[in-house]
């Protein structure tokens, strides 16, 4: 698994879903998100860090499966035509 794949590669392969790339990319992204992951169950109760780590990551893959590119406002909707 490359480290110096962007995350936006990342969910664009994921979306794509070829079997082999697609699950090499979610793992490299639960790897990615895994530091913020691990300080944010931090700030739960000790006997529900593990259930709410594993949720955590599936919701990582749940968004990068429903992401929508079309949605991505561009710079010309932030600049002013005045």
């Amino acid at each position: 698994m490359s480290d110096s794949k962007s995350i936006t590669n990342m969910v664009e392969n994921i979306q794509k879903y070829e079997p082999e790339q697609s699950a090499s990319d979610m793992a490299l992204m639960i790897q990615r998100f895994e530091p913020k992951i691990k300080k944010a169950i931090l700030q739960t109760n000790p006997e529900e860090r593990a259930d709410l780590e594993q949720e955590l990551k599936i919701k990582v893959i749940i968004l990068a499966l429903q992401y929508k590119w079309a949605e991505i406002p561009d710079i010309s909707n932030y600049l002013r035509t005045d």
